[in-house]
């Protein structure tokens, strides 16, 4: 039998049972080889049962590529190189990295650039390391909101309860917000509290101007208390002290009129 069968134009192996298969088939099991020169065009779809070995899938400037045995795989789109490169050592990803599910990561994950999504969950702690003399850290809150309402609140930093004992509701129990002071983006902080179960509410207000209220929610002075204040130790005032009455259980002491 020849080695060869060479034939001057297309060669057309038809089979001639009724199943329309073509096998290769060699001495053994597993061991036929089929050497292509060239292109192998396939109209219909290609099914194995096998492995495919190669080094490039590629459907015009998109491919996926091994380019060296047990090396990386490189992801290339509209003939944009490394689009993603998968190594022993992890994933990186060129551009926009978007899921509609969870990213799950058992160690640390790193951005160069920005992280941008809708909530950012952690059962872990938030550090911010930052060289303060090259530039301080951070943490801001932007509103594009362009049409500022009175009592509209910026941004907050709250502390929720998930307790769940008798009588007990769970609920934000402490908070530090910004809260808009009219119209034109001046704004007051507050001091949150939750106090009996219920929801939290002022108790220290430091406005726009700097005036200071504790249990006073609009200040009007620099200090403003509603309420009464306790001294453990001596009280010192170098300007006039306006009053109602002066309750006292030791003496009153003047170096002028009184």
């Amino acid at each position: 039998m020849a080695i060869y069968k060479r034939v001057a134009g297309n060669l057309i192996v038809q089979s001639i049972g009724n199943t329309d298969t073509v096998t290769f088939q060699g001495p053994a099991a597993g061991t036929a080889e089929v050497i292509i020169d060239g292109d192998l065009s396939v109209t219909g779809n290609a099914s194995l049962l096998g492995n495919i070995a190669g080094d490039r899938i590629f459907n015009g400037t998109t491919s996926i590529e091994i380019q060296t045995p047990s090396g990386n795989a490189n992801i290339s789109v509209s003939g944009v190189s490394n689009i993603a490169v998968f190594s022993n050592t992890g994933v990186a990803v060129l551009g926009t990295l978007a899921t509609t599910g969870a990213i799950t990561s058992n160690s640390t994950i790193s951005a160069a650039g920005n992280v941008t999504g809708a909530n950012i969950n952690t059962g872990g702690n938030v550090f911010i390391t930052r060289d303060a003399g090259v530039s301080q850290p951070t943490i801001r809150f932007v509103d594009t909101d362009t049409d500022v309402v009175d009592g509209q609140v910026f941004g907050a930093v709250e502390w929720l309860t998930s307790d769940g004992a008798p009588g007990v509701t769970p609920r934000v129990t402490s908070s530090i917000r910004s809260i808009a002071n009219g119209i034109t983006g001046n704004a007051d902080v507050q001091i949150l509290t939750s106090t009996g179960g219920a929801a939290a509410t002022p108790k220290v207000t430091v406005n726009n101007v700097g005036n200071v209220g504790i249990a006073n929610a609009a200040p009007v002075h620099t200090l403003a208390v509603s309420g009464t204040m306790f001294g453990s130790s001596t009280l010192s005032v170098v300007g006039n002290v306006t009053g109602g009455n002066v309750s006292t259980a030791g003496r009153v002491t003047a170096t002028g009129n009184l």
